[in-house]
Parts: structure tokens; sequence; C-alpha cells
């Protein structure tokens, strides 16, 4: 098989949930009537049978495979409908995909499969953190450091140290000023 790659053919099988298996077999046959009731070349018609039986779910008009800007109209519609006025494009749900499965508990190797990448590296670029998550990581670790006291001389200079208490469960840390 040799060295891993940055790139790498997508497999050929993959896990599908059962209702999007039902929504893509729905895609397929409506293909297929539209196909049945376009007056097609009797060629062009044979290649599209053909790809629908090896699995193909998204031939192009012409029965070949699309062209990487061939989502963009579809896309375009897609972010209006859904409102979405800042820049996100069909490459950024890789990255969410990543995420969501992180974030689920995920096996790394399994999420690497997945989204199909074939190193640790390529899926630690993948895969970003929010502030929420680092915020939940952190809050076990301020609820074990003790809170500095505060005396009336030292009040607005930032109190003395060695406090007598630490925070508990239930006392937000401060949010900490942006940084940037």
């Amino acid at each position: 098989m040799g060295a891993p790659t940055r790139k790498k053919r997508a497999p050929k099988k993959t896990a599908v949930e059962p209702e999007l298996a039902d929504v893509l077999r729905w895609h397929r046959d409506r293909l297929r009537e539209t196909l049945k009731k376009e007056a097609l070349a009797a060629d062009v018609a044979v290649i599209h049978e053909e790809r629908l039986a090896e699995g193909w779910l998204f031939p192009s008009s012409k029965g070949t495979l699309r062209t990487p800007n061939s989502l963009d109209r579809a896309w375009e519609k897609c972010l209006a409908y859904a409102k979405v006025e800042k820049r996100f494009t069909v490459h950024g749900l890789r990255y969410t995909f990543t995420d969501l499965l992180r974030k689920a508990g995920v096996d790394p190797v399994l999420r690497r499969q997945l989204v199909g990448h074939v190193t640790e590296e390529m899926q630690r670029k993948y895969s970003t953190v929010d502030i929420d998550e680092s915020r939940a990581a952190m809050a076990p670790v301020f609820r074990l450091v003790p809170l500095p006291s505060v005396t009336s001389a030292g009040a607005g200079k930032g109190g003395t140290l060695g406090g007598t208490g630490t925070r508990n469960a239930q006392q937000p840390a401060e949010a900490l000023p942006p940084t940037g």
C-alpha cells in the first residue's frame, strides 16, 4: 500500500444512517424516472443507467463525473435559504464534521477514516476548539486554584495572595478580556 500521502482515494463503502440511505435511494429512483422522461440520446441514457447501476448518485447530465464547481449554485441557494451571510464554503463542512465527530467522542482512528484523513497531523489541522470547550476544560482547574483574599489595603491593587478558600462549582470564573 505504501507510505501515507496527503490525499488518498475515497473509500468504496462508507457507513450511512438509515434515514440518509432512504433519501439517497429516493434520489436515485427520481433520477431514473427523470432520465426516462427526458429525450436523451441513446448513448447518454445507457451511460447514465450504467453509472446508476455502479452506485453513482450524482452523475453529470452527460453521465460523467461532476466538476469541482458543480455544487456552487446549489450551495449559494442553500446559504441564501438559511440566511447565512458570512463566508461559508462547502469545504467548511469538512471542518464542521471533524469538530462534531471530536465533540461526540468518536475514536480518533475512526474520525480519520470517516473524514478521509491519512495522518494525525491533517486531522489536527481540520479540528478547531471553540471558546465554550476551552472554558469547560478549564473550569475544573479553576475550582482547584485558591482564591486570593482582598484586603482593604490591597483593594484596587489586586488584593493579596494567599487566599483561604477555593472556587466552588457554582461560582463562575470571571471572563477574561478578549486577546488580540
